[in-house]
């Protein structure tokens, strides 16, 4: 029986859902040969990411297939050897598949219980059906709040619209995925537990201050079939997601309000994840306004960023002296040092996020909820 997998999807049609169905029917089935053709210790595997929340997206129109990337999350008692057996899973899936972007992740078992972010909840889903399963799953418990998680995923989203120049992506790819990424986050705190992309048009009423209801579903249309709208209002609407997840969408949800928000929680964290993360705001709106009230708010936070998780290189330690003394500095300058940081950042991010090392420094800012 083939699985449901659009089962929270809004537009992709009937047709699509059957092709494509079948085509993700068929790589789960090798996926799951090809894994138990490699020797070695026993190991799980599963599905994760958007599959896993069952709204993956389609492109190709009539000759349609899936627009999503695959996330696997290989699970081995032995992290060493994961990764082994991740790299030749991961070749011998794109030489059977070479159109579909299949990205694998290994989990150490016994860290499972300490996966956090948006991964871990994908990963908590995707633990319900198993391609592989040969490990015994220990019990997992709570996870930090998801508001927090859903505004790491809308500061990654941020991160790269405000570095696309420098990454080479699709501009307006990357603008519906900011947008959709602000509105989940924006409605985060309303919500129990985390935010599909479908909840938006749910519950789209809730969002009515920040977005109406045709531009909803022309982002998750535009998200779910492949498709590219120009809509207008980028940066407006990423500054009233910020201040709604901040304030609440009754708030102001203007710069002057955002900038209110971030000046109030500055003395509430001091760790290089919160800094890089509050920062991605305060930078689109220099970027956008050059705000002089943007710009000191960077350089104050920067002058709290604690320097004992930043990389010992010295242009990181360069960088982030400079944005702790912001007030000559262009937004070129800015952009070029928050690049540098970035890795850092992630590096840090994808520790804790895969139950690596949990990061003491890393704390939930205050928000909507």
């Amino acid at each position: 029986m083939s699985t449901d997998w659009f089962a929270h999807s809004c537009f992709v049609p009937a047709t699509a859902r059957r092709t494509v169905s079948r085509e993700l029917d068929h790589y789960r089935a090798e996926a799951r040969q090809l894994l138990l053709d490699i020797p070695g210790s026993p190991r799980n595997l599963y599905i994760s990411g958007s599959l896993a929340r069952r709204e993956p997206a389609v492109t190709g129109g009539g000759a349609c297939t899936l627009g999503s990337d695959v996330d696997l999350v290989l699970v081995t008692e032995s992290r060493a050897e994961g990764l082994l057996i991740e790299a030749k899973l991961k070749d011998a899936l794109q030489a059977g598949f070479p159109l579909i972007d299949t990205s694998v992740f290994t989990v150490q078992l016994d860290r499972l219980p300490s996966v956090r972010g948006m991964f871990g909840h994908d990963l908590l889903a995707a633990l319900a059906d198993p391609i592989v399963e040969q490990l015994a799953v220990p019990a997992i418990g709570g996870r930090s709040a998801p508001p927090q998680e859903m505004f790491e995923v809308f500061v990654h989203a941020m991160s790269n619209a405000f570095f696309a120049g420098l990454l080479q992506n699709d501009s307006r790819d990357i603008a519906t995925k900011l947008a959709l990424e602000g509105l989940r986050c924006a409605l985060s705190p309303a919500l129990t537990g985390p935010v599909a992309y479908g909840d938006i048009r749910r519950h789209g009423e809730l969002l009515s201050p920040i977005v109406d209801r045709d531009t909803i579903d022309a982002l998750i249309k535009a998200r779910e079939l492949g498709l590219k709208p120009d809509l207008p209002g980028g940066h407006r609407r990423l500054v009233a997601c910020a201040a709604a997840y901040f304030l609440g969408p009754s708030a102001r949800l203007d710069t002057a309000g955002l900038l209110g928000a971030i000046e109030a929680r500055i003395d509430e964290f001091d760790g290089l994840m919160n800094s890089y993360q509050m920062s991605m705001p305060l930078a689109h709106v220099i970027a956008e306004t050059g705000d002089a009230t943007a710009i000191s708010l960077l350089s104050r936070i920067w002058q709290r960023a604690s320097r004992r998780d930043i990389a010992e290189e010295e242009a990181s330690l360069r960088a982030a002296d400079r944005l702790a003394s912001l007030s000559a500095q262009a937004p070129a300058r800015i952009t070029e040092d928050l690049f540098t940081l970035r890795r850092d950042y992630y590096r840090l991010l994808s520790a804790h996020n895969f139950g690596v090392r949990h990061c003491a420094d890393y704390v939930v800012i205050r928000h909507a909820g």
